[in-house]
């Protein structure tokens, strides 16, 4: 069992200037691989009133300070380089679901409703995310194409899915169940789809445990061997000693 003074001395050098934990001075993903971060946290029994707080204030400086439904790939003052990141959002939906959890038991920590909030901004917006301007039609902005997508949210704000959006949420993990090694998005995303949904209904338990099977097959060495194989500054993260021989779904 770790020590929150060790994981974050461990984890201090992979910290990127916006404060999440990355590698390779990546900024541009920040809710997708911090939330591995605080899974950890999770797993290790670390989230308490102090951690919580920490990670939901963390979250919220991507929230955009005047649309709260608008997640942000850097802090307001510095660029929006990556404005329409799915894979972004699939780590912010299950970051606000986890978080969301635990504030309740610490009530009061803060506040993090942006799964709720990205929600209500698509219903007031014809289901579209435009950063520039959120009133003007932007196509990368049309995250309704993507019901599994939307399926995650409504999960994590404490709705539930619609029934279309929910069951291709679970063709989504079938397919992605289905696809061989290769790019690490391929694991990552249903990562966060699974670590959402669990739980929420034995049929969304069995994709997710068929999810989990198949991803055994693949990396025998678990998440870890997922980052491992990427390459670059990710071949000794911490994450592949962290999640060796884990998928923790």
């Amino acid at each position: 069992m770790y020590t929150l003074e060790q994981i974050e001395e461990e984890f201090a050098p992979y910290r990127n200037r916006y404060g999440f934990v990355s590698a390779g001075g990546d900024h541009g993903h920040n809710t997708l691989f911090h939330a591995f971060y605080v899974n950890l946290l999770d797993r290790y029994k670390l989230l308490n009133l102090a951690t919580t707080k920490k990670e939901i204030q963390l979250f919220n400086t991507l929230i955009d300070p005047k649309y709260p439904g608008i997640l942000r790939s850097a802090p307001v003052g510095f660029p929006n380089a990556n404005p329409h990141s799915h894979d972004s959002l699939k780590g912010a939906f299950w970051l606000c679901h986890k978080l969301k959890d635990y504030s309740r038991r610490f009530y009061p920590v803060g506040q993090i409703n942006f799964a709720k909030d990205f929600l209500n901004h698509g219903r007031l917006h014809k289901w579209n995310w435009n950063p520039k301007d959120p009133n003007k039609f932007d196509l990368h902005g049309t995250y309704w194409r993507f019901p599994g997508m939307i399926a995650q949210a409504q999960v994590a704000a404490g709705e539930t899915p619609h029934p279309f959006n929910k069951y291709w949420l679970y063709a989504e993990l079938a397919l992605s169940a289905k696809k061989s090694k290769g790019r690490i998005e391929r694991m990552t995303l249903p990562f966060w789809m699974c670590k959402t949904i669990k739980g929420i209904s034995p049929m969304a338990d069995m994709f997710v445990g068929h999810w989990r099977e198949n991803a055994y097959r693949k990396y025998p060495g678990g998440m870890g061997e997922v980052f491992e194989s990427w390459g670059g500054p990710w071949k000794t993260h911490p994450f592949t000693k962290h999640y060796a021989g884990l998928f923790d779904v």
